[in-house]
């Protein structure tokens, strides 16, 4: 009587060759996810920095004393009801590790009162230069709005710190 023959099984060379493919696929897909994490770190953090805006203003006006924006470079921004003699704080974010904020300004005041304003621009930005920046513009009325470029048009630029 004679014995069949075996098929069951992977022989090493056909197992090298699929983990050498594993390995290579890997190897491209990697590049690619890690842009894509720091694309969407960015787009929350602009997010959150809109909606701080917003939460900022609508407090001026429903408590009816000035609330300020304050950010600081690489670690985030706090939201700050300044009545007269005191400060209350209303929020506080920090940003993910590697995304900066940047701005012509540290610091917006919104009044409870309609009027004529200061403008600001907050650029978010990867310290990898994986993601496309992020703007975040304040108008003169106190209207945040969210961008992907400079409030005249332009590109927007990220100074390395």
């Amino acid at each position: 009587m004679s014995r069949p023959a075996l098929t069951a099984g992977f022989t090493l060379f056909e197992l090298a060759v699929v983990l050498a493919m594993a390995a290579l696929l890997a190897g491209l897909t990697v590049p690619g996810f890690q842009r894509f994490s720091r694309e969407l770190q960015l787009s929350r953090s602009a997010n959150a920095l809109l909606v701080a805006l917003h939460q900022a203003r609508g407090a001026a006006i429903a408590r009816g004393v000035p609330v300020a924006l304050h950010t600081s470079t690489d670690t985030g921004w706090r939201v700050i009801a300044e009545p007269p003699g005191s400060e209350e704080l209303l929020s506080h974010t920090e940003l993910p590790a590697g995304i900066l904020i940047q701005g012509n300004r540290s610091r917006v005041v919104f009044w409870p009162a309609t009027r004529a304003g200061t403008t600001a621009t907050f650029t978010l930005c990867d310290a990898q230069h994986l993601a496309v920046p992020r703007a975040i513009i304040v108008s003169q009325t106190g209207r945040p709005r969210a961008a992907r470029a400079a409030a005249d048009g332009s590109a927007l630029e990220c100074i390395d710190a």
